[in-house]
């Protein structure tokens, strides 16, 4: 059994529900199916990719003639071809799809290369919404050449985004025999061996084969016996004859004619001739010559059947006479002409690949060399024979060999062998590779606060240099021959990178930084920068205020770091970026002065308005108290300066002092 079309349920993402009785009677489809190709088989069965819902009652499967545009629009058309029995839904599995086999099939021919449609039915029993198949289909990326079809409510719908899972099996038909005559051997002056070939039982055994022949040639017989060929003689055997050559003996021949003869088998279906045959009898001209066909890359060889009483043979290129001969039955035409080789054009690939450059051939080919026809006439001294019957023949070739050259440079020229290089299509992994132009890291000297921020400058990804490449061909029998020039180069990967920074202010020992994978790169993991508190100063015994001031504060930039990034792109090896040095920067100071609660230090809290350096502060207690200044600067940890205790003298008023005082509300 040979599949005749199929589409696989590997590629169903779909369905379509078939819950009618075809050819319908209520809502819904009551058949789905397929367009498909018949390839020359008697139809035997198919099988669909089904699940089941419910009791449904028996489906069926039919073979339609096709209508309309194949792989668009095909429906069915007609009654049916051929039809399976009748198959019960039980069989469909109802949690997943399975295939299920409809058989019975009258075997109908499916022609080769007409289109058909196969489908599935609703048969008889319950269909409804809750009885019902669904058939499998690819409604998604659908490849088969036909298209999907279904009967809804009155008519048949082609669907060309869709195909049906299917398969369509068959086997041949039953035909009459193939058989091929064979030159006539062992020929005498009133014997000859008859040589046929059946090549095709027809599918079963044949019971008759022999050899008909005749002084006369007939035209083909067709299938008739040999009584009615025409041939008036018939050399049989019966038995049981599978394939294969066979033999017969053939008699009583009339010397020095011409004998035409077929083999011919026979089974149930009837009677098939292979090709008429003829030969001569003894002492007619030589037999049998026959020229090679492509068996000698150097030479043509003829030969034939020698004639009684012959004491030479003369051998004839068309009406040329190439030469004259002894008593021999074979010459060798080493002036035929030789094969010639097509080299074709080459191809070499522009950056396809970072490993190779592809190399192929296109439209090359080797030719055998031109046919010359051959006849031979044997002599004796008393004249020469009839010519005897042509043949022709030709040198052969040996196959392409291959030799893949490079050039040594970016131009046409200074070519050299590749090792290895012996095939088409072939990679050259000896071509130029790609280059990384690494270039200079950039890193920002004090720009940002909170970071670091890298780049690149002068980075490059390069192609490998390009090669001129051709191909020298090579074939037995023929002459070197090389193809067109192609320039071609490996492509250069895409480029991968790695930033690195030093372990401290030196351009050395330098470690990854995690996750600083792209060309650029904020390292917000550089030194921070840092604030030099210094030392607070507060006045002791002025009378209108304290002054605060600070000594030895400062804001710092962070601490330079060396940066460098390492380049990578398959197959180039890595390169690495120059060094640059880099820092955070750090905003400008910010202050806080701050007071004690009592005459000690401890318990501070800020002074309201003293954000500067120096600050004067009139509300100055003269019993002391101690003070500190909190500082900040963008990008930096908060630091305090030292402690300093101050106090304010008491106003002295003496006797006869005008004493102004003023009342101020707070509100």
């Amino acid at each position: 059994m040979a599949t005749v079309d199929s589409y696989s349920e590997t590629n169903q993402d779909g369905f379509y529900t078939i819950s009618a009785i075809h050819p319908g009677g209520g809502a819904g489809n009551s058949g789905v199916g397929q367009s498909f190709t018949g390839d020359g088989n008697n139809i035997t069965s198919c099988k669909f990719f089904l699940k089941r819902t419910g009791d449904p009652g028996n489906l069926i499967a039919r073979l339609y003639a096709h209508s309309g545009e194949f792989g668009v629009s095909s429906v069915p058309t007609g009654e049916p071809l051929d039809s399976s029995e009748a198959t019960a839904a039980s069989g469909v599995p109802t949690e997943a799809y399975g295939l299920l086999t409809f058989s019975g099939f009258a075997g109908y021919t499916l022609v080769d290369g007409t289109k058909y449609c196969i489908v599935v039915e609703g048969y008889d029993g319950t269909w409804d919404g809750s009885n019902y198949v669904v058939v499998g289909d690819d409604g998604t990326s659908p490849t088969h050449g036909g298209n999907h079809i279904s009967w809804s409510w009155s008519n048949w719908a082609a669907h060309v985004g869709n195909d049906t899972c299917f398969y369509v099996y068959g086997e041949p038909p039953l035909t009459v025999p193939t058989v091929t005559t064979q030159a006539a051997t062992d020929i005498e002056d009133t014997t000859a061996t008859g040589n046929g070939n059946i090549t095709n039982t027809g599918g079963e055994n044949c019971d008759i084969r022999g050899i008909v022949w005749d002084l006369a040639s007939q035209g083909a017989p067709g299938n008739v016996a040999p009584g009615a060929s025409g041939y008036a003689n018939d050399v049989a055997e019966t038995d049981g004859f599978g394939t294969g050559a066979f033999t017969r003996s053939l008699t009583g021949l009339p010397t020095g004619d011409t004998i035409y003869a077929r083999a011919y088998a026979h089974n149930s279906e009837g009677y098939a001739y292979g090709d008429e045959v003829s030969f001569l009898t003894k002492p007619a001209a030589p037999t049998n010559v026959q020229a090679t066909d492509g068996v000698h890359t150097d030479k043509v060889v003829v030969t034939w059947t020698k004639s009684t009483g012959a004491t030479g043979y003369k051998v004839y290129e068309g009406a040329n006479l190439l030469d004259t001969l002894g008593d021999v039955a074979t010459y060798d035409d080493t002036a035929a002409p030789a094969g010639i080789i097509t080299p074709g054009t080459a191809s070499a690939g522009d950056g396809a690949s970072t490993a190779h450059v592809t190399l192929s051939l296109a439209g090359e080919s080797v030719a055998d060399g031109a046919t010359r026809t051959y006849k031979v006439i044997a002599l004796n001294a008393t004249g020469d024979s009839d010519a005897s019957g042509t043949n022709t023949g030709y040198r052969g070739t040996g196959s392409i060999t291959y030799q893949w050259q490079r050039s040594d440079g970016d131009a046409d020229s200074g070519y050299g062998n590749i090792g290895g290089a012996t095939t088409d299509p072939y990679n050259d992994t000896g071509a130029p590779a790609p280059t990384i132009t690494a270039g200079d890291s950039v890193a920002t000297d004090g720009d940002h606060t909170d970071k670091v921020a890298l780049s690149l400058s002068g980075t490059s990804n390069n192609d490998g240099a390009g090669r001129y490449f051709k191909c020298v061909l090579d074939a037995t029998g023929t002459s070197q021959a090389t193809s067109s020039v192609d320039r071609g180069y490996r492509g250069a990967g895409s480029l991968t990178y790695q930033w690195q920074k030093s372990s401290g202010d030196a351009d050395e020992d330098y470690s990854n930084i995690d996750g600083a994978t792209s060309s650029t790169h904020d390292d917000t993991a550089a030194p921070a920068p840092t604030i030099t508190a210094g030392t607070g100063a507060a006045t002791d015994g002025l009378t209108a205020y304290v002054t605060l001031s600070l000594s030895g504060e400062s804001a710092n930039v962070g601490a330079g770091r060396y940066y460098q990034c390492v380049l990578a792109a398959a197959p180039a090896g890595g390169q690495t970026a120059t060094a640059n040095r880099g820092h955070r920067g750090v905003g400008s100071l910010t202050y806080q002065w701050q007071i004690s609660a009592g005459d000690s230090d401890a318990s501070y809290s800020n002074i309201s308005g003293a954000t500067t350096e120096p600050y004067n502060h009139p509300v100055a207690h003269s019993d002391g108290r101690y003070y500190q200044c909190v500082e900040n600067a963008t990008g930096a940890t908060e630091q305090t300066s030292s402690a300093d205790r101050g106090w304010r003298k008491p106003l002295e008023v003496t006797d006869g002092d005008l004493i102004g005082i003023r009342i101020i509300r707070k509100s």
